[in-house]
């Protein structure tokens, strides 16, 4: 969908809306990324895998880091959301796998 450069908006309802539209464009991309995660249950559970994976949240986190370098977000606020996000990912998992096994 293309948006109108918010630069050219002077219209804070505009402004706000397209906002609005980005946010449910994120929320649907959230629901397919959680998808992928619910996947990995299965698997982890079967292969002995904890919910945490400490080696693999860094990766993510140093990912998220570099991807907003490169789109000029703070690095800072992107991997603060993203810890967010793995956190209550984890805590999600451990009710199903517990807090023991493999970092992989």
């Amino acid at each position: 969908m293309t948006r109108p450069d918010p630069a050219t908006l002077t219209d804070l309802a505009a402004i706000r809306a397209g906002i609005d539209a980005i946010d449910d464009e994120i929320m649907v991309l959230l629901a397919e990324r959680m998808a992928h995660v619910e996947a990995v249950v299965p698997i982890k559970k079967r292969e002995g895998i904890a919910a945490a994976a400490p080696a693999r949240a860094q990766t993510v986190y140093d990912k998220t880091r570099a991807r907003a370098e490169r789109l000029g977000i703070d690095p800072d606020m992107a991997e603060a959301m993203w810890r967010v996000m793995v956190e209550a990912i984890i805590a999600r998992e451990e009710r199903d796998l517990g807090k023991t096994g493999d970092d992989a």
